[in-house]
């Protein structure tokens, strides 16, 4: 069975899980082509899982300092990129005739471990990490794409879920 997470976020990612020890994972592409071409290989398997992190209509975003002068914290604004993102994933999902599942974020992260004061994000790299030490997890420099690690966990959690269904 291959497993896929797909976190569609600006800052997203694809992991597949062709078994335990070969695991892709591929920052979301700027273009729809793009997006497509990493699913190609997998149009009309039958041995293929996806889950595709639902995302918002809304999201918070900091306010600006002329905002915050007036004592708000936080503004609501429309997810119109992630949208659209999400869109066009759940398209070429449908067009590729891949079986596809929308997952919350609380949903997948319902795996996480670890202290919950750390955050979603630190939790999904840490575990990421600790069970597929060789990924790919941290950019050229060095820093933590937060994408990668979220599309990987995505795809254990999908794993878990149909090994615990098949048993």
């Amino acid at each position: 069975m291959i497993f896929i997470g797909i976190d569609p976020g600006i800052d997203g990612a694809v992991a597949v899980m062709l078994n335990e020890a070969t695991i892709s994972i591929t920052d979301c592409p700027a273009t729809t082509v793009e997006m497509s071409t990493i699913l190609y290989p997998f149009r009309g398997a039958t041995n293929v899982r996806v889950a595709l992190e639902e995302v918002p209509k809304v999201i918070n975003r900091r306010a600006t300092p002329s905002e915050q002068k007036r004592g708000i914290k936080f503004v609501m604004v429309p997810a119109t990129e992630l949208r659209m993102n999400y869109g066009e994933w759940r398209g070429i999902l449908t067009a590729h005739r891949i079986p596809f599942e929308t997952v919350p974020p609380k949903k997948w992260q319902s795996i996480l471990d670890g202290a919950k004061k750390k955050g979603t994000k630190f939790r999904a790299f840490d575990m990421a990490q600790r069970l597929y030490p060789n990924a790919e997890l941290k950019g050229p420099r060095g820093g933590v794409k937060y994408g990668r690690s979220d599309a990987l966990t995505m795809a254990e959690w999908l794993k878990r879920q149909y090994k615990s269904v098949a048993s």
